[in-house]
């Protein structure tokens, strides 16, 4: 099974891209996520992009800023996997980034759609050393609260730490 992109309203620009996943439900959400991106970063060397697995309106509060909006076909990939009314199949098109954006994007920063971006040095993440290993990432706010007690994931694979 090839997973791939299906649909985009324009391709890549840049090397590097910020990707948010979403369905028509957290588009709102995304969308305030963008917004303080690129309030906070006005001039970026990156792509932008909302990745879905279903066909999406670019809202109008983002149109005149060269988001890169493109739909993902995952096969069955995902079938069988748990989803709810708050955990949508939406949720797992983030594992599929990688193989989606092969070839065009040699780093990829997934952000999650509910969040708020301060600070005005975001180019800075997709300078880290990642010391040659193929992902990066941070703790969850649950684990900043929290930081001796493991997480749900971590428990459910019997790990903790940083």
């Amino acid at each position: 099974m090839t997973i791939e992109i299906k649909a985009e309203n324009r391709p890549q620009k840049f090397r590097q891209s910020v990707i948010l996943c979403t369905d028509q439900g957290y588009l709102p959400f995304a969308s305030l996520a963008i917004h303080t991106l690129l309030r906070n970063n006005p001039v970026r060397d990156y792509d932008i992009c909302i990745a879905s697995l279903d066909a999406l309106d670019m809202p109008a509060e983002l149109r005149a800023h060269d988001i890169r909006l493109c739909q993902i076909d995952v096969g069955d990939a995902f079938d069988g996997m748990p989803v709810s009314k708050r955990f949508s199949i939406a949720a797992y098109l983030r594992i599929a980034l990688p193989e989606a954006f092969q070839g065009q994007y040699d780093r990829i920063v997934y952000l999650d759609c509910d969040i708020f971006v301060i600070g005005d040095a975001f180019s800075k993440i997709f300078q880290l050393d990642l010391q040659g290993r193929p992902v990066g990432a941070c703790n969850d706010c649950a684990k900043w609260k929290h930081r001796n007690n493991p997480t749900g994931d971590q428990r459910a694979l019997g790990i903790n730490g940083p």
